[in-house]
């Protein structure tokens, strides 16, 4: 397959995910007083103001999953099975997170089935993306153009693993103390695994050349 074939969505993907950050930040920058980036967390932020930064940002990112996804697809990346419907997931997963907002904080008593469902849907996918770097970066080892990625993704994904279980334990156990800046530690290591892979399809893109067919990747 040559690499003109899947260069659009190498663009896309990395431009999606690029102004996923930018419309992220944005959102906090403008946001209401009371949210605060270590004590709230993204959701919080979108909930108050759904049409806002915030919401668009996590809708983009769907867009730019789903186009890094194609592009893998289209690349011959080393993607098993496990790889492709955990990335799906994580696409599904925060789609439902975006449409479908968690509750005001700052009218909350109790969490609605709304909320609830936000709340599933965002954990489901965040663990679906996680466990799909740790199974892609397993796969990696059977490509040339991809092999060398492996140690760095490994890690962001145990980073992203450490950081979601002090997400668990800061909202069952510690009050949500600091939640806030341990979802967002976690978001910065799961998404930006994206934009590593992303990085990398896009300098395959660019690349004057027709990509070799790679062996099989493993089945994970």
């Amino acid at each position: 397959m040559t690499n003109g074939s899947f260069r659009p969505l190498a663009h896309l993907a990395y431009l999606g995910l690029g102004l996923t950050a930018g419309m992220t930040v944005l959102g906090h920058v403008g946001a209401d007083s009371r949210l605060t980036a270590w004590g709230s967390t993204i959701s919080d932020f979108a909930a108050v103001d759904f049409s806002g930064p915030v919401s668009i940002g996590i809708f983009l990112c769907v867009a730019a999953s789903l186009a890094l996804f194609a592009g893998l697809r289209r690349a011959a990346a080393p993607m098993g099975r496990w790889t492709k419907a955990l990335l799906l997931t994580w696409c599904g997963g925060l789609a439902v997170t975006a449409l479908v907002p968690t509750d005001n904080p700052f009218t909350l008593v109790e969490l609605s089935a709304a909320g609830w469902l936000h709340r599933v849907s965002a954990s489901l996918a965040f663990v679906a993306l996680i466990a799909a770097t740790f199974t892609f970066a397993h796969g990696l080892r059977a490509d040339e153009h991809w092999r060398d990625l492996t140690g760095r993704l490994r890690a962001m994904a145990a980073g992203a693993t450490v950081t979601g279980g002090l997400i668990v334990a800061s909202t069952y156990f510690g009050d949500r103390f600091l939640i806030g800046l341990a979802e967002r530690t976690m978001a910065a290591f799961a998404v930006g695994a994206l934009v590593v892979v992303a990085m990398r399809l896009l300098k395959l893109a660019e690349r004057p050349v027709r990509l070799a067919a790679p062996r099989p990747a493993l089945a994970f």
